[in-house]
């Protein structure tokens, strides 16, 4: 039987970047007990997957293999209720599932990158497709003016593609400058993200098949 947790927790340390001297000083053992606990040798007890919990800011749930999904600090997820709205459409449930765990693969990459002004374009470019999407909804949508946007749907579209470019070129002359270990491939990713990778794979298919219908169309 697969050891969810070991597999789990030396995930974790990798993705954070920590050696395992570091990690078990973090959670206040040995590193020869740290490393039987990654190799699934010796089992832990329920304290340390607490502590660990902790450490790791995930739920035990996740350290031991329960869920994929990480837990979120209350405070870093206010969300309105709006479960009521998503669940009788499967395609937005799935959509949400999809971007939630894609994103996910993103900020460890980027958090893998360690710069801290490529986690700021990351960051910038989430947030100007988010806009982009809201002002295109917007522009569709019976709206009176209430001063929710300083600038016209129009202005504002013209306005967030031409950002995206910008913030993209910024990012790519960036990374150019980094020495990394980081592959973005399917080795890689299915490696490191065994849960969530087929998010990812699964979204790549889709753009890349509408892409291909496309170029099939205008043929």
């Amino acid at each position: 039987m697969e050891n969810k947790f070991a597999k789990r927790i030396t995930q974790l340390r990798k993705q954070n970047g920590w050696s395992q001297k570091l990690t078990a000083q973090k959670l206040g053992v040995s590193q020869a007990l740290l490393s039987h606990y990654e190799k699934g040798i010796r089992e832990c007890s329920l304290d340390f997957v607490i502590k660990a919990a902790n450490v790791f800011n995930v739920s035990a749930d996740y350290l031991l293999g329960l869920t994929v999904q990480k837990s979120i600090k209350a405070d870093d997820m206010l969300l309105d209720d709006i479960e009521e709205d998503i669940n009788p459409y499967p395609v937005l449930r799935n959509g949400r599932a999809q971007i939630y765990n894609t994103m996910n693969i993103l900020y460890s990459i980027a958090a893998r990158l360690g710069n801290p002004k490529l986690h700021t374009d990351i960051n910038n470019i989430a947030n100007s497709y988010v806009y982009h999407i809201f002002r295109v909804l917007e522009s569709a949508l019976p709206c009176d003016d209430d001063g929710l946007f300083a600038q016209s749907a129009e202005r504002g579209i013209i306005f967030a593609r031409s950002y995206e470019s910008l913030l993209c070129g910024h990012l790519l002359n960036r990374i150019n400058k980094e020495e990394t270990d980081v592959r973005i491939n399917r080795e890689y990713i299915e490696r490191e993200y065994p849960a969530s990778c087929k998010y990812l794979i699964n979204m790549i298919q889709k753009i890349e098949s509408q892409e291909f219908k496309r170029k099939n169309k205008s043929v």
